[in-house]
């Protein structure tokens, strides 16, 4: 039994040690934790360590207590403990037929969510919805943050829409050129301000019809302007919104925008729905991720998400 413990402390020990960032890093602080102190060792209370915490749970005690850690690997290890309780429970409710609505879903992840980022908002910099009309364009297949960064230079030269609207697209074509894309973003950004300056006034309309007819506007960045700058019910379905309403369960293997959207409509308060969005995609970023394997150890959904069910 010695034995055994010994090679499986030190089996997780040596993942940790290979790769900090690693998902299991986390999930496995008790093991490494438990083989550092068998180095220094105590071999008699290393055995009762192992069997107490894994018959009880009580990795917090074992760490206050004994291994002397700090409170924040302690609470990892009792976040852990909480987070295969719940899911067990959720389970089993699964099980009992005891599942909810959609629409019930819906509710939850908007509270949960709210609760987790209370601050959410719109990651693209603007003061006008001109501003922010280029600036969406300029997001497609690029980064907030580079295209914030491109946006400045752009608008230090052509302040104005009619400015804008006067340029020549190769000159606009040589700014945005980071973004990737140049030549069609130019062209699009280059057309739409035309418009913008000729038919409206240098203002941007305030519907979707109107908005889908601007050249290089699609549903996605007509929402965003409808919901971020003029407060109406919208619904942003990026990459982000789609995978996450996959992985939870809010749609079923659904991976066009305008269904999911569509789809969306029927279970989200129309109040909640451009909020909630901007929540999908910090969430999305920081904890359910798309290229490396989703942070489920630290998600405030795990444990109503169809993907840990």
């Amino acid at each position: 039994m010695y034995t055994f413990c010994y090679i499986w402390c030190k089996q997780f020990y040596s993942s940790y040690k290979d790769n900090e960032r690693c998902s299991c890093a986390s999930q496995y602080h008790a093991c490494a934790d438990l083989w550092k102190v068998k180095e220094k060792g105590w071999k008699q209370s290393y055995m009762w360590c192992v069997w107490h915490s894994i018959f009880s749970g009580a990795y917090g005690y074992i760490y206050d207590n004994i291994c002397n850690r700090g409170t924040h690997t302690t609470q990892l290890i009792k976040a852990r403990f909480v987070l295969r309780t719940n899911l067990r429970c959720a389970k089993k409710q699964r099980k009992n037929g005891d599942v909810m609505t959609k629409k019930q879903l819906a509710i939850e992840v908007i509270e949960r969510l709210k609760k987790q980022y209370p601050d959410a908002g719109c990651t693209l910099d603007y003061d006008e919805a001109w501003k922010l009309l280029v600036s969406v364009r300029l997001a497609a297949q690029c980064t907030d943050e580079r295209v914030n960064i491109v946006v400045q230079g752009l608008l230090s030269q052509y302040p104005s829409v009619s400015a804008l609207a006067h340029a020549d697209v190769d000159d606009i074509e040589k700014i945005v050129r980071p973004c990737g894309l140049g030549k069609s973003k130019s062209r699009d950004i280059s057309a739409c301000m035309k418009l913008l300056h000729e038919k409206y006034n240098d203002k941007v309309p305030d519907t979707m019809e109107e908005l889908l007819k601007l050249p290089g506007v699609g549903r996605k960045s007509a929402n965003l302007i409808m919901g971020d700058v003029y407060g109406k019910p919208a619904i942003v379905t990026d990459t982000h919104c789609i995978r996450l309403c996959n992985r939870i369960g809010l749609v079923n293997d659904e991976k066009e925008p305008k269904k999911v959207e569509m789809a969306l409509w029927k279970i989200v308060p129309k109040e909640e729905g451009s909020d909630l969005c901007h929540r999908f995609v910090i969430h999305g970023r920081e904890v359910c991720t798309a290229r490396t394997k989703p942070h489920c150890d630290k998600c405030c959904l795990c444990d109503i998400c169809k993907k840990m069910l």
